[in-house]
Order: C-alpha cells, then structure tokens, then sequence
C-alpha cells in the first residue's frame, strides 16, 4: 500500500496521487483541490461558512440527495444549524480553532469520574477491551447489520458488520443480553430480530418470549430487500419515483456504469443501478 510503503497518511497520500491515472475520472483531484483551498482559509473563515463549502465544494451535499439518504441529510443540516446558533450566541463569527476548544470544553465539563458506573460506547471503540457484562442493544435488521451499510457497499460490508457484531459478543466476560425491539424501522417496514441472531446456535440462547411465526417470514422478506440482490430494471422512457427528486422519466441507461439517466424537474440527474430509492409510477 502506497501510504504505509512512503510513511504517510491516506490524505497525503491521495494528494501525491490524485493527478495520476489511477484516479483518472474519479474526482479525486477535485476532491484534493477543495480540501486544500478550505484549509488555507480556515483561520479567516468562520465555521459555518466552512462546513457549507465543504458540502459544496466537495459535492457530499449533492451525493446524499442524489442516494435519496433524508436521515443523513437532516443530520448535515441539523449541525449546520446548530453551528449558526453557537455563532450568534458567541456574538461573532466563530473560527474552527474557537469551535473546536469550545467543543473540547462542553465534552470535558461532561465527563464525569470512572467509577462504578455504566459505559455507553460504540463497538468500534469497545475493541480490544472487555467487561464483565455487556449489553447489546439495537439488534434489528436494517439497525444492525446497517441499512445504509448494505446499501452503500452491499456483501461486503454486511460481513464487515458480522465481524463486527462477533467482536461485540467476545468484549463480555461473563454474561451478554441482546436486545431488540418493536416498532417501525427503516423503509417502513415493521422491525424484525437481527439476521445475526438468527445465525446463532438456539442452544446456546436464552430467549425472552418467542418470534412469531409470521415476523420470522418478514425477517426473511427485509433480508433479501437489504441484500439487494435482485434489482429492477428500469428502461428509457419508463416514469419512476426517486425518495428525493420526486417523479421523473428515464432518458438513458449505461450498461457499463450502471447507471440511469434521468430527467427530473430540476434536470437530468445520474442515478445507480443500486440506488434503493427507486419506483415505478404506475
């Protein structure tokens, strides 16, 4: 690998890279180009401007309308705005370097003394550690294994987060609960158990109560809806319904990138083959 070979960091290492034919018609120049201009006004630029270039410059606004991903994108927005809001309460423009040591201080007042007590962390940062009772929560399909995981890098990624949820288990010691809950998930579906349960030996479970039946039937239907293993085919012409856009009609297909053309009424947009977010209009 070209960063470990040269001792540098993947950034940098992109950097040294980026003009070069490997990343020819990947963005991957323009990408590099952005995040240096913005790194040479950050001292002058106050943070919100900056956060709001970032998301232009570098077209991550643009890619999650064009995924149709409303969550994250209320998400970017919400921080944005609570930004404006530190900004006006500060009384002036608040530079990153102000940001950020105002952030540290909220994150220190906090912290409250290790003692006897409950931790609530990720499973990325619970690597390496382990407790004598852990406490798994969130098992649901499309929580975990991730929805947006899935649909972003298919197989691969749902491995990625098997691995994952076996370093979860082997953090307890002694005893481990795995929680999952009722309700209504992503896309609308009603929420099922965890495919990751189900790969489990019963014997070795103490289940609370009983899957029915019929949820056992839906867990297998959101399965294959999440795997994405089959997928419609859309033709020129047809008229279809993206979460974001709206309604629009397919002007082109490329076969090659496995991408759709289609025309919308704020213009022809780029769509994947992969993209979940697609209907027909009937």
């Amino acid at each position: 690998m070209y960063a470990a070979d040269h001792g540098l960091s993947l950034y940098d290492s992109l950097k040294a890279l980026c003009g070069t034919e490997m990343f020819k018609g990947t963005g991957a120049k323009t990408f590099v180009e952005a995040m240096e201009s913005l790194r040479e006004r950050r001292a002058d630029t106050s943070v919100s401007e900056l956060l709001q270039r970032i998301l232009h410059d570098t077209g991550y606004e643009l890619y999650i309308r064009e995924s149709g991903d409303i969550e994250r994108l209320d998400n970017v927005t919400e921080l944005l705005r609570s930004i404006v809001t530190q900004e006006a309460d500060f009384g002036e423009p608040l530079t990153l370097t102000d940001f950020l040591r105002h952030i540290t201080l909220l994150r220190d007042s906090d912290a409250e003394d290790a003692g006897d007590c409950v931790k609530i962390m990720t499973i990325h940062t619970a690597k390496g550690l382990e407790f004598d009772r852990v406490f798994l929560v969130g098992m649901t399909e499309g929580i975990f294994p991730s929805a947006r995981s899935m649909e972003e890098r298919k197989k691969e990624a749902l491995e990625e987060e098997r691995r994952l949820c076996f370093v979860a288990m082997t953090r307890a010691k002694n005893r481990l609960w795995m929680t999952e809950s009722e309700g209504f998930g992503v896309k609308g579906f009603s929420k099922v158990p965890s495919r990751f349960l189900t790969d489990i030996d019963p014997a070795l479970l103490d289940m609370v109560g009983e899957i029915p039946e019929e949820l056992r039937k839906e867990q297998e239907v959101q399965a294959r809806v999440f795997d994405k293993t089959e997928s419609t085919t859309y033709n020129p012409g047809d008229q279809v319904r993206h979460k974001a856009f709206g309604e629009g009609i397919v002007e082109r297909v490329d076969e090659q990138t496995r991408t759709y053309y289609i025309r919308f009424v704020n213009g022809i947009r780029p769509i994947s083959f992969d993209y979940p977010g697609l209907s027909h209009v009937f």
